[in-house]
């Protein structure tokens, strides 16, 4: 089982009198305290430093100074990488041709972090600790999207390009000041998330917002700044939630026992699958909180601003990463994840998804966990995502269609796969965290590999004993939407 080893953090040790305190560690400290200075300073560039009173070239300076300063008190050293990687990466971009820059900058990128993810491993093998992968990872993102965008703007046609292209396309190459904040603002430089280049550009120079006053006259700043400040504290709320919820869990069960051979001898099968749901909530409690709250850092900037919903309420969703309650009552794999961690979905759809010719599923998911790292669980959680992805799929066209009959049995099917991808995603996750493959395989051994009956069953033999009846699939949707339309049910 993995653990915390403060001895390989290397950021600053000012706060250590608060882990003897607290008795969180020094790097979870450090994490919290840099947010907490991140979110102050934002204020700063929608008051003093707003676009409406300083120049772009002002607020690039002040996102590139402090996300220097964050990041060296953060990881110490290791901060080097910060400058190194993004230098390397933009001499490829201003000297390579736009025709092969989309992958020339993915190679170096990916390289780069490799080399990270395998000289810490190595160093701090099996350890959770804060280090300068987590920032690399994002910048991995940034750049290759930046790339692929400048490859689309100077070097395909407008016709070839699909929707997203279009909208994240680039056709002019960022200037080296542009390209430092874009990469090392302060704002996302710990947790993400890795927002676009148009967008972080739009942030600056202000213009989604003057378009938008432009078109409607009756967007005040009164009404802009008080959605701002209900957006921030609402998302400020919400993470300091998480971050106690965490603080609960870790000290209420002891996640260390699941890998004991006591443990996995003498506990029953249904609470062993509890604890693996206990401990795939602690996992994601740690992203809830941290892309939450980073959340409110970028909107207490002036940065997150989407236009407005359906009721005509200021959207501050742009760099929102997790729709947690959506994750939460997920009725399979593929909406759950559509809404954990967004914007690296969009960023591997764009970079990855849209270029490759086939095999686009496995791709993508490969392309994810290389980027994560290493680890032998990383890519045993992998191919039960591609497992859990066909099986979903396959029920969903061969299954769902016989319950669409009533509004009843919609919703037991709906319950049923809530449950069930819960369940899953449990299992996904025990062996990204645990690191180790024969970790993982002993609890699944344990649990006599439930967790694969189900999705082989309905990627081999649903789709032979329920063929795909579409006439049952055509009249039953049409007899549900009759009823959802004449009882004004939301589907």
């Amino acid at each position: 089982m993995t653990s915390i080893n403060n001895n390989a953090y290397d950021g600053f040790r000012t706060f250590s009198w608060l882990e003897d305190l607290s008795g969180v560690p020094l790097d979870k400290i450090n994490f919290i305290i840099v947010y907490m200075i991140s979110f102050a300073i934002a204020g700063l560039l929608r008051s003093s430093l707003s676009a409406e009173k300083v120049k772009p070239e002002t607020r690039h300076a002040f996102c590139i100074i402090f996300g220097l300063i964050l990041g060296y008190f953060a990881f110490g050293k290791y901060a080097m990488h910060l400058i190194g990687f993004s230098t390397i990466c933009y001499g490829v971009i201003t000297t390579r041709d736009p025709k092969l820059i989309h992958i020339e900058v993915f190679i170096v990128a990916a390289l780069y972090l490799s080399y990270l993810h395998l000289h810490l491993q190595i160093l701090n093998y099996g350890t959770y600790t804060l280090d300068i992968r987590g920032p690399i990872m994002i910048m991995t993102g940034k750049v290759t999207s930046l790339a692929c965008s400048l490859h689309d703007g100077f070097a395909r046609p407008e016709k070839e390009l699909t929707v997203m292209q279009k909208e994240h396309v680039i056709r002019k190459r960022p200037s080296l000041l542009e390209y430092y904040s874009y990469l090392l603002s302060f704002l996302t430089i710990m947790a993400g998330p890795g927002t676009f280049y148009d967008e972080y550009m739009d942030f600056i120079h202000n213009r989604r917002i003057q378009e938008e006053k432009l078109q409607n006259k009756n967007f005040s700043e009164r009404e802009l700044q008080f959605s701002i400040n209900l957006a921030t504290l609402k998302k400020v709320c919400l993470g300091t939630v998480f971050l106690v919820l965490l603080y609960v869990f870790l000290h209420t069960y002891d996640i260390q026992n699941m890998t004991d051979d006591e443990f996995l001898k003498n506990t029953s099968m249904f609470y062993k699958i509890w604890c693996l749901n206990i401990l795939a909530s602690i996992h994601r409690l740690n992203y809830y909180f941290a892309w939450v709250f980073v959340d409110a850092i970028c909107n207490n900037a002036g940065f997150g601003f989407n236009g407005f919903d359906e009721n005509g309420q200021i959207q501050w969703t742009l760099v929102t990463n997790v729709n947690v309650w959506e994750i939460e009552i997920a009725p399979n794999i593929n909406a759950y994840i559509k809404n954990w961690n967004k914007v690296t979905i969009r960023w591997l759809k764009l970079v990855v998804y849209e270029r490759v010719p086939r095999f686009k599923i496995m791709i993508t998911f490969l392309t994810s966990t290389i980027w994560h790292g290493f680890y032998a669980g990383y890519y045993l959680s992998m191919m039960h995502g591609i497992l859990y992805y066909y099986a979903a799929r396959s029920i969903r066209r061969h299954v769902r269609p016989y319950f669409l009959g009533s509004k009843v049995l919609k919703c037991l099917y709906d319950l049923l796969t809530m449950v069930v991808t819960r369940i899953a995603m449990s299992y996904f996750t025990v062996s990204f965290i645990v690191f180790e493959f024969q970790t993982a395989w002993k609890i699944y051994r344990d649990v006599y590999f439930f967790h694969l009956i189900f999705p082989v069953i309905g990627v081999l033999l649903v789709p032979i004993l329920l063929p795909a009846n579409e006439t049952i699939t055509i009249s039953e949707v049409k007899n549900v939407d009759s009823e959802r339309n004449n009882n004004k049910v939301d589907s």
